[in-house]
C-alpha cells in the first residue's frame, strides 16, 4: 500500500477486475483509493509502480478482514488476455 508502506499480496478472483487482499489484520490502516504498488521483485515493474486501487474495505462473515482492489491496467482491453469479457475461462 504506498500510502502507508504496508506490504501484502493480492490474490485474483477469477474476474478481471477484482483482486482480494488476504490475511490483513484488523488494525491495517486502508482506505478506499488507496493504492498498491508492485514490489519489484523479479524485474518485471519497478518497485511501488501503481498497480491497483482498493475499492472495498470490510469484514466477511467471520470477522476477517476482507479487501477488494481493482487493477489500475484495462485488461479488458488488452488483446491477448483470456476472458476479455470479465470472467477468466
Amino acid at each position: 500500500v504506498l500510502r502507508t508502506g504496508l506490504r501484502t499480496i493480492a490474490n485474483g478472483t477469477g474476474r478481471i477486475d477484482n483482486l482480494e487482499l488476504p490475511y490483513l489484520p484488523a488494525s491495517a490502516d486502508l482506505r478506499i483509493g488507496d493504492l498498491l504498488g508492485s514490489s519489484g521483485l523479479g524485474g518485471r515493474s519497478p518497485a511501488d509502480y501503481p498497480v491497483a486501487r482498493i475499492t472495498s474495505v470490510g469484514t466477511d462473515s467471520s470477522g476477517a478482514t476482507l479487501v477488494r482492489a481493482t487493477p489500475l491496467a484495462r485488461l479488458a482491453d488488452h488483446p491477448r488476455l483470456p476472458g476479455r469479457q470479465g470472467r477468466l475461462r
